[in-house]
């Protein structure tokens, strides 16, 4: 079975999973069930302190995939939160 993907799934994909926003957005409504990982994801203004947390989130995300079995469906969400995350390590860096 094939799906065709729409032009506004494909922006998504494309492009607004690969931004520091998206993820700083998603940690609100994202169930974190590692306490230890929920305890250090703090809300924050600070955008350095965002940015922190952010990785960790992104970092979590990536821990729990291992439990994925779909081997292509793990390989592309891998590749999207490995885009996110080298987003967040550039904007850590340019801030110095």
């Amino acid at each position: 079975d094939r799906c065709c993907i729409s032009s506004k799934g494909r922006f998504h994909l494309s492009v607004i999973t690969g931004t520091f926003q998206y993820y700083d957005a998603m940690i609100v409504d994202t169930p974190i069930l590692d306490s230890e990982v929920k305890n250090s994801i703090k809300e924050d203004g600070n955008i350095d302190r965002r940015l922190d947390r952010t990785s960790k989130f992104v970092t979590y995300l990536l821990e729990c995939l291992s439990s994925l079995a779909n081997q292509d469906g793990k390989a592309q969400i891998e590749a999207y939160l490995a885009n996110g995350f080298n987003r967040i390590e550039v904007i850590k860096s340019e801030r110095g």
